[in-house]
């Protein structure tokens, strides 16, 4: 602490402790107001200097902790943010937003089962806790059980029909039910309630997409663009839907945008959609090279949170991780199977990794390249002699000049064809490529292509 911090702290001190029990609460209220107020507006140390002060001389005032909990959770640190919101129900059980603090910090550490618990103590003390229905719905719908969490969002929706939030969370447990009617229609209405709300332009967007509504999702996209034009996700589903300057590749900034905001998510979501990639590029390199004995220098192309990681373990002396998104990263490091984990855009990392490594693999991630040459030449920039790479690629099985196309979803498809003359433009050669599902999607099968490449021994892949 400062010394100018220190001669604060003395001045709150001695001010509180010259007053009488009722004057002494009076001015620790409006002293945590203020303090309230400076987190409002961003002023975090402000804010945080000043709960402490009233903790030092009053350390079991529940206010402060919960505010303190919830500062500590907005800079990041979780663990500090749930001991110090578990102190403030210890203090004050019978105060239902304590437990909905708590129930969120839980929710972003991952313990959904405990939130849920949460959410139901709100509830018992409070049964029109909007917040608490809403955010249980939430929990639920993370945890799988889908039903009881439309059931606790209905009735969010019931208690305050004019928020957005509650019909956004609605709209995204009936997407999860399949839905789809009834997502539609709780878009719409988060939209008429908050045009602004950018989150459910891109939730309603997809579904009018899917629905084969492309002028209306146009139209939004364009909204959406003109509400937010620095927002990388509007710009590029305005290509996807248009065909209007197409990208070579999806941005480093859409990309780190949507998975920044999908991570927490990631993984249950994609069980959802029966999401097979990672085991589809592990069982092509099994095919190729038998079973792992751990003496490969590994690349997790576009790890994510780390899906690949443990089935890539086998084959490696040691397993980099590499992915545009920290928070996929954050997640990716929590499985504590990679040796190293960088944050990178997959193309400049790989060029700059020459010949460091025997196997590459990239589940899912080239659907976010156009054409694949530029991307494909890297790799065999980063691969040793006789190395391989092993990816899989949407398919595009139709017969387009260009051999690949960006679709509506805003993903890539390649060609068989494609895949095969960039390979080889590459100095790579196939081994194998097999059709294959990659997932569900609006409950139909992702048509994808699962490819294994290899560098030639006598070393002719590009070193640039």
């Amino acid at each position: 602490m400062s010394a100018r911090d220190s001669s604060r702290e003395v001045s709150f001190t001695e001010a509180v402790s010259g007053l009488s029990g009722g004057a002494r609460d009076e001015f620790v209220r409006d002293f945590l107001r203020q303090a309230r107020e400076a987190h409002r507006k961003g002023e975090l140390a402000t804010a945080e200097l000043a709960y402490r002060h009233v903790l030092q001389i009053d350390p079991d005032n529940a206010d402060a902790l919960d505010l303190l909990g919830m500062l500590a959770a907005q800079t990041g640190h979780l663990p500090q943010a749930l001991a110090l919101l578990d102190r403030a129900v210890e203090r004050a059980p019978c105060v239902a937003d304590f437990h909905i603090n708590r129930g969120n910090i839980l929710r972003l550490k991952g313990q959904f089962e405990e939130a849920a618990a949460a959410y139901r103590a709100a509830i018992a003390i409070d049964g029109h806790a909007v917040g608490a229905y809403m955010n249980l719905g939430a929990a639920l719908a993370r945890l799988g059980q889908l039903d009881p969490a439309a059931e606790a969002a209905q009735r969010a929706v019931e208690l305050a029909p004019g928020n957005a939030n509650v019909h956004y969370v609605l709209a995204n447990i009936c997407s999860d039910r399949r839905q789809w009617e009834e997502a539609t229609a709780a878009y719409r209405r988060v939209l008429a309630l908050d045009p602004a709300y950018l989150d459910a332009y891109e939730g309603l967007i997809h579904l009018l997409c899917s629905a084969g509504n492309t002028e209306e999702a146009g139209q939004l996209v364009r909204s959406w663009r003109r509400l937010n034009p620095a927002d990388p996700r509007s710009a590029h589903m305005l290509a996807a839907l248009t065909g209007e300057d197409v990208p070579e590749r999806a941005s480093s900034g859409y990309v780190r945008t949507v998975f920044d905001r999908f991570a927490e998510s990631f993984d249950e979501k994609l069980r959802s959609l029966d999401y097979r990639a990672p085991q589809l590029v592990t069982a092509a390199v099994e095919a190729a090279l038998g079973a792992g004995r751990g003496d490969l220098d590994v690349l997790d192309a576009g790890c994510g949170t780390g899906l690949c990681g443990p089935l890539l373990r086998p084959y490696a002396q040691r397993l980099v991780g590499v992915d545009l998104s920290p928070a996929m990263l954050q997640r990716a490091e929590l499985r504590a199977c990679y040796d190293s984990l960088a944050p990178a855009d997959l193309p400049a990392y790989l060029e700059e990794a020459r010949q460091q490594f025997d196997l590459i693999a990239a589940a899912d991630v080239l659907c976010y390249f156009g054409d694949l040459s530029p991307v494909l030449t890297a790799v065999g920039t980063a691969l040793r002699p006789g190395g391989h790479f092993a990816f899989t690629v949407e398919h595009l099985q139709e017969d387009e000049a260009a051999g690949l196309r960006l679709n509506r979803h805003g993903r890539y498809s390649h060609t068989a064809g494609h895949v095969a003359a960039a390979a080889g433009a590459a100095g790579l050669s196939v081994v194998r490529s097999d059709g294959a599902v990659l997932r569900m999607e609006a409950g139909e099968p992702v048509a994808g292509l699962v490819v294994l490449l290899r560098c030639p021994e006598e070393r002719r892949c590009p070193k640039r």
